[in-house]
């Protein structure tokens, strides 16, 4: 019961809460503010990435209802691939979802700042940069990261040995590709 409650802890707070939402919701909101513009560069983007916010938040809370995940927020291996007997499929489904929400959000940032705003590089506010930063962030490191998810997924329903030492894989490489992020 700890582990499940430690879990949800962990998967509500990194995953629904602070990757996606805080740059994204204070980004939305602030970027074309900052910028002088009156809105994303792509606003059907970046209602789409709202939506995927939500599927991913919404199949992410039914696998901790259903009747949680023990692994602890990181989904370590061999633990999440070979012990776990929750809903390690389920969950690991709504983070990746809510992983291609934050890459559209990235995205959209990114060419919000190089082709809306209005003033030049040096003069740009400071959370501007940052929010730029941890756009590129998203985009180049979270892939990564959906892939592993993916490789877990596939090694729980299909016996891939990609980080499962019973059938030839590696733990220390779902280590290195989850700390990549």
């Amino acid at each position: 019961t700890y582990n499940k409650l430690f879990t949800a802890h962990g998967v509500v707070m990194v995953w629904l809460f602070l990757i996606p939402s805080i740059p994204s919701i204070v980004g939305n909101f602030l970027l074309p503010l900052m910028l002088g513009s009156s809105d994303l560069a792509f606003p059907r983007l970046n209602l789409a990435s709202w939506y995927l916010y939500i599927a991913g938040g919404v199949l992410t809370l039914l696998a901790l209802f259903f009747g949680g995940v023990d692994t602890g927020w990181t989904f370590y291996t061999p633990y999440a691939t070979m012990f776990s007997n929750g809903y390690v499929v389920l969950t690991l489904l709504g983070v990746f979802v809510t992983g291609f929400s934050s890459i559209a959000t990235g995205i959209n940032f990114i060419v919000t700042v190089h082709t809306l705003r209005r003033m030049r590089w040096f003069e740009l506010p400071l959370f501007v940069w940052a929010i730029y930063a941890t756009s590129l962030i998203l985009v180049l490191a979270t892939p990564v990261l959906a892939i592993t998810t993916l490789l877990v997924v596939a090694e729980r329903l299909f016996q891939v040995g990609v980080f499962d030492p019973a059938h030839g894989g590696d733990p220390l490489l779902f280590q290195h590709l989850f700390w990549f992020y």
